[in-house]
């Protein structure tokens, strides 16, 4: 695909992401890429896929996008019951992204780690017949205008081979796949393919066909019957020379249950020419069925993939949907995401701390701003405790004092009269409060400074000394009670 084409196809691209995928879980990850099970919700509509997105790190790659976008459109193309298909493709914020087929089961890779035991001959045989004859169809496809496109997959691994938990085989990946005639420029660092299911073609950079695959193939096979790595890490060379140059296995040294057909087939699907090779994935996936009839026949161990994959993973299998349905369910209940660019408001957490925090500080600064009583404003070493008022004092307003009279007499008494006065009423007040009088001028309740009226204008000395404002006749019958008590219990009153 040359890059006008990748620009064009990215154009023609549905933006709107948000329409009708939700997100369930992440199903897998790789290097350039990651894979997450979502739900398409239309109505009442409810179906499971697979989306697939580029890793961050290579989203701004022009060629790798190039790569990514042609494999939507290769597999958009293809449509087979052994290969995973393409439904949608887009791209959003977080980049293209493909909307593929959602197999319920496992990987190969995974199968073979979690039996212990080698395979069945019959079920290894029966997933590379019908992987065959996914390639098969992939090899055989058409572009748009009826023009083959001779197309190769170029990573055929235990990794891109899925199978369902009832038995059915997906070839998947088709990320580097290559059509001949179509170029794509390539970049450096970028891996096109697992070294270890490399063609020898492959590795000397030569022209290559449909036939590498078929050698990718005869390796997934190998290591389905031997259970080991045929080109892994372990041998004493690399991978790629022994790829080269060692002389492919005798699989029939691995394993006693196996017919001569099967073996003659893996050599020949291993052979290091592509000329000595099977023609096509076709004719490979013929000899494979053939090979399973007789091992029907012949074996007492035969058994179907589909009754493998119940018989093996019932267990794992109604975990996975039993937690599919959860999600599900769950998703359904859940209110739809807001739309991109208009965040939620924030929640107002900070509100009732902000409010503490002002109160405090208003109180800080009227405290701040309080007058603190001088040494001179203190109130008298006998005065009553003060008492809250129900309501503001008022000034009582005086009555003209006579100068004859018991009143007149008080107001014109010498200072020390007035001083001997106010300590009489001193000693009278912690033993008894009588009840303020109802005259014509209603004594003030005693008061500190602060609280008594400005009316006298007097200094704070006379304030404290000055004579009750209270009729002196008024005042007699409290002394005569206060001394009768102070009497009854022993005490000579002043």
């Amino acid at each position: 695909m040359s890059a006008a084409e990748a620009t064009e196809l990215e154009e023609s691209f549905d933006t709107d992401t948000q329409r009708s995928y939700r997100h369930l879980r992440r199903i897998a990850s790789g290097g350039m890429g990651t894979v997450d099970l979502v739900v398409r919700k239309e109505g009442r509509f409810r179906r499971l896929l697979a989306l697939k997105r580029l890793r961050s790190a290579h989203r701004e790659e022009t060629d790798l996008k190039a790569m990514f976008l042609e494999e939507a459109r290769l597999s958009g193309l293809l449509r087979h019951p052994n290969v995973v298909s393409v439904f949608d493709v887009g791209e959003d914020e977080a980049g293209p992204f493909l909307v593929m087929d959602y197999v319920d089961g496992m990987s190969l890779a995974a199968v073979v780690r979690a039996f212990s035991a080698q395979l069945p001959a019959s079920v290894c045989v029966e997933v590379a017949m019908l992987a065959a004859r996914g390639l098969h169809a992939a090899h055989e496809l058409l572009d748009e205008d009826g023009q083959p496109l001779e197309l190769v997959h170029r990573d055929v691994s235990p990794q891109n081979v899925l199978i369902g938990y009832d038995g059915t085989v997906q070839v998947s990946d088709f990320g580097i796949a290559k059509a001949l005639g179509q170029t794509t420029k390539t970049s450096t660092g970028i891996l096109k393919g697992k070294l270890g299911y490399m063609a020898p073609e492959v590795l000397l950079f030569e022209p290559l066909d449909r036939r590498a695959d078929i050698f990718a193939l005869g390796i997934v096979l190998f290591e389905m019957l031997a259970r080991r790595r045929l080109y892994g890490k372990n041998g004493e060379q690399p991978a790629g020379w022994r790829i080269l140059h060692e002389a492919p296995p005798d699989i029939g040294l691995e394993r006693e249950d196996l017919t001569p057909d099967l073996v003659e087939l893996l050599l020949s699907m291993l052979a290091k020419s592509p000329d000595f090779r099977p023609a096509s994935a076709r004719e490979v996936e013929r000899r494979l069925h053939d090979v399973r009839e007789d091992l029907r026949l012949q074996s007492p161990d035969f058994i179907d993939l589909a009754d493998f994959m119940r018989s093996e993973f019932a267990t794992k299998a109604s975990i996975s949907r039993r937690e599919v349905s959860a999600l599900m369910k769950a998703a359904a209940e859940a209110p739809p995401p807001a739309p991109l660019g208009r965040p939620q408001p924030p929640k107002r957490a900070w509100l009732a701390p902000a409010l503490a925090l002002g109160v405090l500080v208003a109180g800080g600064a009227w405290w701040a701003r309080a007058p603190e009583p001088s040494a001179t404003q203190a109130p008298p070493r006998n005065a009553l405790p003060e008492s809250e008022p129900s309501a503001p004092p008022q000034p009582v307003p005086v009555a003209p004092v006579a100068s004859d009279g018991p009143a007149g007499q008080a107001a014109n008494a010498t200072p020390m009269e007035r001083t001997e006065a106010s300590r009489r009423r001193a000693r009278m007040r912690p033993s008894m409060r009588e009840p303020e009088p109802t005259g014509e001028a209603s004594a003030l309740p005693v008061r500190s400074d602060a609280m008594r009226p400005r009316a006298m204008h007097a200094s704070p000395m006379e304030t404290t000394s000055a004579p009750s404002m209270e009729p002196e006749a008024a005042m007699e019958p409290a002394s005569r009670n206060v001394e009768d008590a102070l009497r009854q219990n022993g005490i000579e009153p002043w």
